[in-house]
């Protein structure tokens, strides 16, 4: 999470960008949904969370994948999961489990005839 730390401290002390640092959120696919999910653990200032077809459910891939989400924010960090039904990368099955373990405000879609 180091990267997106630096990202968002890069943000806020850029004065060629409006940021409001009060209400930062985070949006990423895949390996990034990983991560946006992750982050909320470790930066207190991200508020909100968007991940599509995010890895890091109980069905990880050997050597890809180790690390699993302990959710760990103490806070609420509304999060938005987007899906693919088929997505054969993401099976629903994890991402389900994702879902429920995540807590606090959270909505899934899942996004019929969609890949990953």
């Amino acid at each position: 999470m180091p990267d997106v730390r630096f990202l968002i401290d890069h943000l806020i002390g850029n004065e060629n960008v409006a940021i409001d640092a009060e209400r930062i959120g985070l949006v990423g696919h895949s390996f990034g949904g990983w991560t946006v999910l992750a982050t909320p653990e470790f930066d207190l200032r991200v508020r909100s969370v968007a991940a599509m077809a995010p890895g890091g459910a109980s069905n990880p891939k050997p050597g890809i994948l180790p690390l699993t989400l302990t959710f760990v924010w103490g806070r609420d960090v509304p999060t938005l999961y987007l899906a693919g039904d088929l997505d054969v990368s993401i099976p629903l099955a994890g991402l389900f489990e994702l879902f429920e373990r995540t807590p606090g405000s959270k909505r899934m879609f899942v996004l019929r005839r969609a890949d990953h």
